[in-house]
């Protein structure tokens, strides 16, 4: 209730708040108002996990992108309202549009699978080369990947492999401690169903809209098989040019003894004087 002001006296009005100066000068002021107790994020644009889209949310992202105070890795995918993939003034605009109950917020997407290595079907993949899964947001900090979960096979016998999640948690990698065998067609299983992000839901690795389900990968190794009269020939220089004779230009310095090799085979040879070097009886393939 309002009380009444004594006769002749008027009412001081309330200064208007400028957001935009609150913005650019009042980051600080954030640490005061987070909650240690905040809950996990449930909305794209819900960068204090206070499961709203509030002003501290708008100043947070403001100072992300004039580098005053950029997003942690696992905040910047929140913070792309629109979902284009980039984080710029439009998402600023969406945010404003929420904040003032124009648009409502999105519900966090399902984490999904956003870059395979090899690529599913993939064809002449090295023999030493890793597998890598990448997310689209990071997995739970107790996350295990056991057999069960992911496993690479090849004609159905069992490849040995050490699992690792990076520490962003964003990625996860299988190295192979000894050469994937050649000609051959492996096949990398990733089983989601325990498989949780850091909202604690479980992931949707098959983009169906679903948690849980699995993702099968099948990449073929490029051929080691050597074909008679065939031969791949080259020059190796070094990276960085000498003087010509006559020192008029910088031209490039050939590197003689430099031994090449071909992963998986017994073949290899060594430049010559001119840095040139001939591989006999090669396998096909790039």
């Amino acid at each position: 209730m309002i009380s009444p002001l004594p006769t002749g006296q008027k009412r001081k009005k309330t200064p208007m708040f400028h957001v935009h100066h609150w913005i650019r000068n009042s980051w600080f002021a954030l640490a005061l108002v987070f909650s240690t107790h905040a809950t996990a994020q449930t909305f794209l644009g819900d960068l204090d996990a206070d499961s709203r889209t509030t002003i501290q949310d708008l100043v947070r992202l403001n100072a992300h992108l004039s580098g005053d105070a950029p997003l942690d890795t696992n905040l910047t995918f929140l913070a792309d309202l629109n979902q284009d993939g980039a984080i710029d003034t439009d998402d600023i605009n969406v945010m404003v549009e929420i904040i003032l109950g124009r648009q409502e917020p999105q519900a966090l997407p399902l984490t999904t699978i956003v870059g395979l290595s090899p690529n599913n079907g993939e064809s002449d993949v090295a023999i030493t080369r890793e597998t890598v899964i990448q997310f689209s947001a990071p997995l739970a900090s107790d996350t295990n990947i056991d057999s069960v979960a992911l496993s690479a096979t090849f004609a159905g016998q069992s490849i040995a492999a050490r699992k690792h999640l990076a520490t962003d948690r964003r990625s996860l990698t299988l190295f192979y401690p000894s050469a994937l065998p050649a000609s051959a067609r492996v096949r990398v299983v990733l089983n989601a169903d325990n498989l949780r992000d850091e909202r604690g839901l479980v992931i949707d690795p098959d983009g169906d809209g679903v948690p849980g389900g699995s993702i099968t990968i099948d990449f073929d190794t490029l051929t080691l098989t050597s074909l008679p009269n065939t031969s791949v020939c080259g020059r190796i220089f070094a990276s960085d040019l000498v003087f010509s004779q006559n020192g008029s230009e910088f031209v490039n310095r050939p590197l003689p003894g430099v031994t090449i090799t071909v992963d998986g085979t017994q073949l290899s040879v060594v430049t010559d004087d001119n840095g040139d070097f001939r591989l006999e009886d090669c396998p096909a393939g790039e």
